[in-house]
């Protein structure tokens, strides 16, 4: 197999977006809604913090961890991570002894499907890939072992 590069379905990555923005808006509606109604200070601490974690949540999920693209080899699989850090995992196909196909409800509405491949040393997930290019990678493993 030549290489070939994957990216996510668009579905995806859109679902995850506006789920990062719906958990920071609750938790700066929590906090703002607590802090009008108790009078205590160090509440509103708290509650700040609480909201900064969130903040810096969605900016760790979409500008540093989101895989964005997938590149397949013949003898490996690499991940590429972020945006701003951008990381590279290689899976050595060698080494993978399973793989496992994650799926929910949304899975076949979104289109996008979740593949763990377990080695000897860690498990890698690869995450949102489209239905086509999860039956390409389980079709290129199972055909080297």
């Amino acid at each position: 197999m030549e290489k070939k590069i994957i990216s996510h379905s668009n579905n995806y990555l859109y679902h995850e977006f506006l789920l990062s923005i719906f958990y920071t808006m609750l938790s700066i509606f929590v906090s703002l809604a607590v802090s009008i109604f108790w009078n205590i200070t160090w509440y509103h601490y708290v509650l700040v913090f609480i909201c900064s974690i969130s903040c810096i949540n969605l900016i760790r999920e979409f500008f540093l961890n989101k895989t964005w693209y997938i590149t397949v080899e013949k003898n490996k699989i690499i991940c590429s991570y972020g945006t701003i850090l951008k990381i590279e995992k290689v899976v050595l196909l060698s080494k993978v002894y399973s793989f496992e196909i994650k799926e929910n409800f949304l899975s076949s509405k979104l289109d996008c499907y979740n593949i763990a491949l377990k080695t000897l040393d860690s498990e890698f997930e690869i995450k949102g890939i489209a239905h086509g290019d999860l039956q390409a990678i389980v079709q290129h493993i199972e055909n080297l072992s």
